[in-house]
């Protein structure tokens, strides 16, 4: 599996990731996706991540407009 950040978007103690996943399954299939992290760091520490399909919906959760 390879997944490959598009960028990086910080907003207060979150920082938003758009990002590309490509993986292979055991009997050859290819999956490409796009989807949007978004992980919350406090004190140099991630305690909390979600994801999301599209990054405007990302945006939105931590207070940012596309």
């Amino acid at each position: 599996m390879v997944v490959e950040p598009l960028e990086f978007i910080e907003h207060g103690e979150s920082v938003v990731i758009p990002h590309h996943l490509h993986a292979w399954g055991r009997d050859g299939l290819e999956v490409d996706a796009h989807s949007t992290v978004v992980l919350t760091i406090r004190d140099g520490r991630i305690i909390e991540m979600r994801l999301y399909r599209q990054l405007a919906e990302a945006l939105k959760a931590v207070g940012l407009e596309d």
